[in-house]
């Protein structure tokens, strides 16, 4: 689920940017919590914690049916001929699902490097979203 699609304008991608977790990843919680489902959401943009001063970050991030976010995934490579996004710095993370299978998470052109996906099964992932 995507809530914001990809931009390429600085300021938008400021304007909109978000805080995680915060207003927006609450009520993706909550969504989660009544329906009873685990869920991927990808927010395009988090605020760099020197917002206003770094760009944003291209994210996903995980919620489990209680609606507390289990994991988030930072795009690594940006491709910075247009992409304005900061670096990702969470590295690649596996969590385990409800039923114990281990979850890793890839976002956009990150998925064309096989390097990462490496990464994710070297940690542990059975499935990669």
């Amino acid at each position: 689920c995507s809530t914001m699609g990809i931009m390429y304008d600085r300021e938008e991608m400021f304007d909109t940017a978000c805080a995680i977790p915060g207003p927006l990843t609450d009520i993706f919680g909550e969504a989660c919590k009544e329906a009873g489902v685990w869920r991927v959401f990808s927010l395009t943009r988090e605020q760099h914690k020197d917002h206003l001063k770094k760009n944003p970050y291209n994210m996903f991030v995980r919620n489990k049916d209680q609606g507390k976010i289990v994991q988030k995934c930072c795009k690594l490579l940006p491709w910075t001929l247009i992409e304005g996004w900061m670096l990702g710095n969470l590295g690649t993370t596996v969590t385990e699902s409800p039923k114990g299978m281990k979850i890793s998470m890839v976002i956009c052109d990150d998925g064309n490097y096989p390097e990462i996906w490496r990464n994710c099964v070297m940690k542990g992932a059975e499935l990669i979203i």
